[in-house]
């Protein structure tokens, strides 16, 4: 089970973000780096009524991007090689095109707050087009040894300029936003934000919508080229660091994707 975003920033060495002017960075759209899940847990703190609330409150795991690969690729990811066995063929387009594998979840960390399973990982394959990823595919992985995994020389080649990067989960609290709406004009930011994330609510989640047993969402990858700590291990705002423009994502038509498990195990997704 992931920890408090407190016990994560002790961890990390960096509590020196709790003593960050967050009012400077209110409002953004989509949470990557460790400087803006901190405003967002500390406006929540400030803004949830813990008794009124309890009925609407749902557990999240939230994850915080470091850039680069991990050592141990069974981690939630986006780009680089997945965590899949090398002697399953690879996912073809419409077209008969290899698709192009962008990201993966690993819930072994969360499987206390998800529904049934059909395995610990789930891979997500795309087409890609300008700085957006179409027509989501899935694929669920069981865990294997490392010497099964698929070797990156031989995985389909494309041109598509992803971003590498891999999450380390924190655990939160998650409402709808239209119970908070009232309470702050960042409620949407607050209450479910847009961010990577497995349990808790999509992001937007209206009163009236109704959904398959919602799973977990693919956040944006995008940064204010001002913003502080836009990685977990890098602390410089992305403007002085050229080597990482065009090095963005969205998915789908709008910003996030958000995941759904049908009772037969497959996937389906949204965005928004």
């Amino acid at each position: 089970m992931p920890t408090t975003l407190w016990q994560f920033l002790v961890d990390a060495n960096l509590t020196v973000l709790l003593e960050r002017d967050f009012r400077q960075v209110a409002g953004t759209i989509g949470l990557v780096g460790p400087l803006l899940h901190v405003e967002r847990e500390v406006m929540f703190q400030c803004h949830v009524d813990q008794q009124a609330d309890q009925p609407y409150l749902k557990l999240s795991d939230h994850f915080v991007f470091v850039a680069g690969e991990s050592a141990n690729r069974c981690v939630t990811k986006v780009g680089g090689p997945p965590y899949r066995d090398k002697t399953r063929p690879w996912p073809l387009s419409r077209d008969d095109k290899p698709l192009v594998f962008v990201g993966q979840f690993c819930f072994s960390q969360s499987l206390d707050i998800v529904p049934r399973l059909p395995a610990e990982v789930l891979l997500v394959f795309g087409t890609p087009l300008d700085h957006s990823v179409l027509d989501l595919q899935f694929e669920w992985q069981s865990l294997i040894s490392d010497d099964r995994l698929v070797p990156e020389t031989d995985i389909p080649a494309h041109d598509f300029p992803l971003p590498r990067c891999y999450g380390v989960p924190f655990r939160t609290y998650e409402l709808p936003w239209y119970v908070m709406a009232d309470r702050s004009r960042d409620s949407l930011f607050i209450a479910s934000p847009l961010c990577t994330k497995i349990g808790g609510y999509p992001y937007g989640y209206q009163q009236n919508e109704r959904y398959p047993d919602y799973l977990c969402s693919l956040g944006p990858i995008l940064f204010s080229r001002l913003e502080e700590y836009p990685w977990l291990n890098c602390a410089e705002p992305l403007d002085e660091r050229p080597e990482v423009e065009g090095r963005e994502l969205m998915w789908g038509d709008c910003f996030g994707a958000h995941l759904s498990l049908l009772p037969d195990g497959r996937v389906t997704w949204f965005d928004r």
